[in-house]
This record gives structure tokens, C-alpha cells and sequence, in this order.
């Protein structure tokens, strides 16, 4: 396969994730009864960030390997980009993951007693 295949195969597959995660999102949050609109809005911008920015570590691949005539540093930049976009991705799961977590349970504190911790 020729650079600029290489780096519209790269673009492409990055597009497809960022959709998928998009559509996740939007099941995940219509699933969710009683959220506020506020943490909705505040998921959708952090996940737009990470499709921007997962976006342009496979933009710079693709750039980078159309413009690198050696196939020894194309291996390089698809390694470096993959890892960018899965250390990106990660860590955003990562966090609101354990953000939905500390949610909840705090939601549930709340349902449970008066929610302000003095045990009274």
C-alpha cells in the first residue's frame, strides 16, 4: 500500500471510532432517566474533546506518513498514533467512569437518608 492509502485507512478507522463512541453516548445517556440536561451536555462537549483531539493525533499520521518516503518510520508513526489515541480515549472512560460512580453513589446517599453525613 502507497503513503497516502495508508493515511486515508488511518483517518477512516479514527472517524469510525469516534462515531461509535458518539453513539454509545447518546444510548448510554437516553437510558438514564432523571439525569440533569447540564451533566448530559457536560458528557456529549468531553467526548466531542476527545474525538477532536483523537482526530488530529490520526490527522498528524496521516500527514506524517504521507510525507515520510521510508516504511520503517511509518511503523513509528502508526505506533505513536495508536498509542496517543488509546492513552486519550482511555483516560476520558477512565474518569467518567468513576465520575458516573461517585454520582451515583452520592444520588443514593441522597435517596437513602438526608444525605449530610452527620448520621443523625
Amino acid at each position: 500500500m502507497d503513503a497516502p492509502t495508508i493515511a486515508i485507512l488511518i483517518a477512516s478507522l479514527a472517524f469510525a471510532m469516534a462515531v461509535m463512541t458518539f453513539i454509545v453516548a447518546v444510548v448510554r445517556g437516553k437510558k438514564e432517566d432523571g439525569r440533569h440536561r447540564t451533566e448530559q451536555v457536560r458528557s456529549l462537549a468531553g467526548l466531542f474533546a476527545v474525538m477532536a483531539s483523537d482526530g488530529a493525533i490520526a490527522a498528524a499520521a496521516a500527514l506524517g506518513i504521507a510525507h515520510t518516503p521510508d516504511n520503517g518510520q511509518h511503523v513509528a508513526l502508526l505506533t505513536s498514533a495508536f498509542t496517543g489515541i488509546t492513552a486519550i480515549t482511555t483516560a476520558y472512560f477512565g474518569i467518567k467512569a468513576v465520575s458516573n460512580t461517585a454520582d451515583s453513589a452520592i444520588h443514593k446517599k441522597r435517596q437513602d437518608g438526608d444525605g449530610d453525613g452527620d448520621g443523625d
